[in-house]
């Protein structure tokens, strides 16, 4: 009950688990007026030096003058128990940050598409972070390593599977010999010219790309550094051939430029 000092305005306010109820009454105790409103609908709760005041969810703010209260500590009190109920309400309606931890992770299917469950468990770690969920952390590292894991395989599989096929390493060393063919043919067009075979294929190499200098065959697959076909000056002969798959000259998977042995009187090429 809450009184003014001559007694002729009582009002009485009634703190329950649904909410606040005032209730205006006249000096026989007879309510003329009431009203009420749910704990949901209550922001704020606090006094000044004149007042009591209480803040609505749409702004409204219902003022009590504070010689209402008998004391200082009734109003602490009445404060006290409108935070403590309102807190409680809207605590108790909203959604904990594990039932939101567990409503997300069903996403986390989404890891088993690769791409996709890569975005998905970026978004799950964050959430996983904000929720402090460890379940959704494992299960957001979990699908950005199916992505990593699944990309690393078909890189794999390309790599050995088909790079590394009869049918690429055939198709491959048929480039080769017929690049150094070419080459070959541009090595002794340039004695023509000059008298003496060159120093190195770079001299022979043509810039429009009719004559191509690199080896197609040491640098497969994650070597990326060019290797230029091997060659070599020994007086008024030379040596011209690639060094294969494996890399190492005079080997037995070295390729040589295509001649008749019986021109080799006419040509400075040796071969083995």
């Amino acid at each position: 009950m809450l009184a003014a000092p001559d007694q002729s305005d009582q009002k009485r306010i009634i703190l329950s688990a649904d909410g606040i109820t005032l209730q205006n009454e006249d000096e026989a105790g007879t309510v003329i007026a009431s009203g009420s409103w749910r704990w949901e609908s209550v922001r704020s709760a606090d006094s000044t030096d004149r007042f009591v005041f209480i803040v609505l969810v749409n702004w409204k703010v219902f003022l009590i003058p504070r010689q209402y209260f008998r004391a200082d500590n009734e109003v602490d009190n009445f404060i006290g128990i409108v935070r403590t109920m309102k807190a409680r309400v809207r605590g108790s309606g909203q959604e904990s940050d594990r039932a939101k931890a567990r409503r997300v992770a069903p996403w986390g299917l989404l890891g088993i598409i690769p791409n996709v469950g890569a975005i998905a468990g970026v978004v799950l770690l964050i959430l996983g972070i904000i929720y402090k969920s460890r379940k959704l952390i494992i299960i957001a590292v979990a699908d950005i390593l199916f992505t990593i894991v699944f990309w690393a395989a078909f890189l794999c599989w390309i790599f050995f599977g088909v790079l590394h096929s009869s049918q690429v390493i055939g198709a491959e060393k048929q480039l080769a010999q017929g690049m150094l063919n070419t080459v070959f043919k541009s090595v002794e067009f340039y004695k023509l010219q000059h008298g003496h075979y060159p120093d190195n294929l770079e001299q022979v190499e043509d810039s429009r790309g009719f004559v191509i200098i690199s080896d197609p065959l040491p640098h497969r697959g994650l070597h990326l550094k060019p290797v230029e076909f091997y060659y070599q000056k020994t007086g008024d002969k030379y040596w011209l051939f690639s060094v294969g798959e494996d890399g190492v000259a005079f080997t037995a998977d070295d390729i040589y430029p295509t001649m008749n042995p019986d021109d080799s009187t006419k040509f400075g090429l040796r071969l083995r």
